[in-house]
């Protein structure tokens, strides 16, 4: 599964989006997935804040099942890689999947 969302990501980001993201910098990702997430998924809402150490982006109103949790840590991980990021850590720290309100991922990188 990671391989396949590593491989998602660099599909979905040309490399058009690549360059100009790394003149923008990671943050800049972080602070557009609501927008980028509404591109590719008709429902569910992203909501991402500045941490001291990085983002947490907030997933809510999207079903979906364990494994498409499970590839978007990978699929994150890969997309910040790609506009420049250097070791990139991505938690999926709530799941709803485990009576959680919402998906909560924790990301940070150098």
């Amino acid at each position: 599964m990671e391989e396949f969302a590593r491989h998602g990501a660099e599909q979905d980001l040309t490399l058009f989006h690549r360059m100009f993201l790394r003149i923008a910098n990671p943050a800049y990702v972080c602070e557009k997935v609501g927008d980028y997430w509404s591109r590719f998924h008709t429902h569910g809402k992203w909501q991402s804040r500045r941490v001291e150490r990085g983002y947490v982006g907030t997933l809510t109103e999207f079903e979906s099942d364990p494994v498409y949790c499970r590839m978007l840590v990978p699929y994150m991980k890969r997309l910040l890689e790609l506009v420049g990021a250097k070791r990139v850590q991505v938690t999926h720290t709530e799941c709803v999947h485990r009576g959680a309100k919402a998906c909560v991922f924790s990301t940070s990188w150098e």
